[in-house]
Formats: C-alpha cells, structure tokens, sequence
C-alpha cells in the first residue's frame, strides 16, 4: 500500500509528451491523454504486444 502511495505521488510529478498527467495503476504508469504505458523503472515509453508491455530500454514487463 505505501509502495502505490508513493508511485501515485512520484507518477502526479511527471507528464506525458502529450502534457497529460500520469498515473499508476499498480503495475504500470498510464497516460491518462493518449494512454500510452510508461515503465514505472526507468519512465521509457513500454511497447505493446499481445496484451503485454515491455521496456526496450531496462527490460522490464507486464501483463495485462
């Protein structure tokens, strides 16, 4: 629970390159503009496949 308090606050602080807030949904960072996913490690826009999330830049993953 504190752990999503703090991404909720540390994911308020960024924008998105549309100028739109992020926020955390407990897994990933989400646009709430265009609703691209953000890796919540490093803040590289994820990409998408098959219902998954991936960032070309750290590694990290998800599933939806």
């Amino acid at each position: 629970m504190v752990r999503k308090m703090e991404y909720d606050l540390f994911a308020a602080q960024r924008k998105c390159r549309c100028g739109s807030n992020l926020v955390f949904d407990g897994d990933m960072l989400v646009c709430v503009g265009c609703y691209n996913i953000f890796c919540p490690s490093c803040l590289s826009i994820a990409i998408s496949e098959g219902g998954c999330f991936a960032c070309p830049s750290c590694g990290w993953s998800a599933c939806a």
